[in-house]
């Protein structure tokens, strides 16, 4: 509303109107939030100076069988946003936001746009208002299968252009590896699968929760490492009488364990120790060719313990070693 000032040169008495202006409307969100998902997407805009030669150089693997194959032959990486619901208050109706995804191909040395990714020609695009109780939810699963037909392995990454409220931003994940299938080039691998049906705190942001309730939402990442190293503990119930004999009432072999990584970069571990070892369900696949279990192919399993990475000073890259027991303990004996 209108005030009144008094202009201290003027004569007494003597006033002069101004007016308060209010600040222009200015929205939290100015750009898409990105929700769980094993690689992240940066912020064209921002810069780092502290980068070191193995972090750039760090690509995420992805295989796929172009001819078909099994299911754990074939990656997939999602990508989940969330954008602001509400319209521009000062112009009824507008809409909020645009957002395109794009994939690009290093060709030459250079990013270079291959398709829009605004149907499932590569993957699935969840549209918003698709997601049933999530109308602000947009997001594309990249099937690599389907990548590996059309463009050909090569270096990948998802670009992201979005508009909200005027602000311009562009993300970028980082970048993806893709190869043919094959026992060679599988090699030293390991993969996982999680699916997420809950809600589940933000491990970039602490004051965020992202809600998944019902979505039932996949992302795999594959990562240098072994899968494997099975060993048995047993657990089990006896009645013991007063002549000494034990009688066993429950017993159960309770089967363990361990995953080494190779060297990974922060964001995995952080990502991975949240939106994988949290998840709902928590599937592994094995690749090593001297692994001596040729049987862990999408094994449902849940951690055992600690996550500790082992840290290297002369790189952020380091490894970990994550101890793990089956989903499901049905290797039990019991008396009745």
């Amino acid at each position: 509303m209108p005030i009144e000032t008094t202009n201290a040169n003027s004569a007494p008495h003597t006033r002069r109107r101004a007016t308060l202006r209010r600040p222009s409307f200015r929205p939290a969100v100015t750009a898409p939030v990105q929700i769980v998902g094993f690689v992240p997407v940066y912020d064209s805009s921002l810069v780092d100076c502290r980068e070191f030669i193995d972090d750039c150089c760090y690509t995420n693997p992805v295989f796929a069988n172009e001819s078909g194959g099994n299911a754990w032959e074939n990656d997939k990486s999602s990508f989940l946003f969330g954008m602001p619901s509400a319209p521009h208050p000062a112009v009824p109706g507008s809409p909020n936001y645009s957002i395109t995804f794009r994939l690009e191909k290093l060709v030459s040395a250079v990013w270079t746009v291959q398709t829009v990714l605004n149907n499932n020609n590569n993957g699935t695009f969840y549209n918003v208002g698709t997601i049933t109780g999530f109308p602000a939810y947009i997001g594309y699963q990249i099937d690599w299968q389907k990548v590996l037909q059309n463009f050909d392995d090569g270096n990948y990454r998802l670009k992201v252009s979005a508009t909200t409220y005027g602000v311009v931003k562009t993300l970028y994940s980082f970048p993806f590896c893709l190869h043919t299938y094959s026992c060679d080039n599988v090699h030293k691998t390991t993969r996982f699968e999680a699916t997420i049906n809950t809600k589940i705190g933000s491990i970039d942001d602490q004051t965020a929760m992202f809600d998944l309730t019902g979505i039932n939402w996949y992302d795999s990442v594959r990562m240098k490492g072994f899968f494997g190293y099975e060993k048995s503990e047993y657990s089990e119930v006896n009645i013991e009488y007063d002549n000494g004999q034990v009688n066993k009432i429950r017993d159960e072999a309770i089967q363990k364990y361990q995953w080494k990584s190779g060297r990974l970069p922060k964001y995995i571990h952080d990502r991975f120790k949240a939106y994988g070892l949290m998840a709902d369900t928590l599937k592994v696949s094995d690749f090593n060719r001297n692994n001596s279990d040729y049987d862990i192919k999408q094994k449902a399993v849940i951690r055992d313990g600690a996550y500790s990475p082992e840290y290297n000073i002369n790189s952020r890259l380091s490894f970990v070693t994550v101890d793990f027991k089956e989903y499901q303990q049905n290797v039990i004996k019991e008396l009745c």
